[in-house]
């Protein structure tokens, strides 16, 4: 495992070489995919849906040094090297080893690379769910903002039971077919979202509950 230092981030960060924690640690801090547009201070309670290894979890932690984070992620092994890179912010930082999911319970997943695990019925592992209204009461209602990176889950976890919607003020899904941009702006919508494309990246919405 390497050690990497990150401006303003007290800690080492961790990154196994031969995976994909070198392309998730370049799309943290050059590409900035995860980030929250500047004007839409303050940020108190964030949910990290799909934190893989916790690089956007520290930066959060960076930027919002008041803020609380609750991560998730599926993977075990990501989950184990995320507890490591977070481990320097644990008093206001943690992360779940589980399923973000449109109900509680336990569901399988597959995949083949670090950074798309993926909720699959047909996947060999299993791991703990847990429903985003779960997860806000975790965190305290209101939050204010929910990242969401989780491989084609997005779909689910929005249009069955969206309410825990109702409960957030921004929100930043990156979204994965069949799912579409339109059909996530139309949900959004729903709960009165006012939505745009992210400009830095393609696939990926940004909404502001009005």
């Amino acid at each position: 495992v390497m050690e990497l230092r990150v401006r303003g981030i007290r800690g080492p960060l961790y990154c196994r070489p031969g995976t994909s924690d070198s392309s998730v640690f370049y799309d943290t801090f050059w590409g900035k995919y995860h980030r929250i547009p500047a004007d839409c201070r303050p940020i108190r309670k964030i949910l990290d849906l799909g934190c893989n290894v916790g690089f956007t979890i520290m930066d959060y932690a960076r930027l919002y040094p008041d803020a609380r984070i609750i991560g998730v992620e599926l993977d075990r092994s990501n989950f184990e090297i995320c507890r490591r890179n977070i481990h320097c912010c644990a008093d206001r930082c943690q992360v779940l080893h589980g399923a973000a999911w449109y109900e509680n319970g336990e569901v399988a997943y597959g995949g083949q690379t670090e950074w798309g695990f993926h909720i699959d019925a047909a996947g060999c592992r299993s791991v703990r769910a847990y429903s985003i209204a779960a997860l806000i009461e975790m965190l305290g209602a209101p939050v204010d903002f929910v990242k969401m990176d989780i491989e084609g889950a997005e779909r689910e976890v929005l249009t069955q039971g969206g309410d825990w919607l109702r409960s957030v003020r921004l929100v930043k899904i990156e979204i994965h077919p069949p799912f579409t941009v339109d059909d996530c702006v139309s949900e959004l919508g729903r709960f009165g979202f006012l939505c745009q494309r992210d400009p830095n990246h393609h696939a990926a919405v940004f909404g502001v509950r009005r």
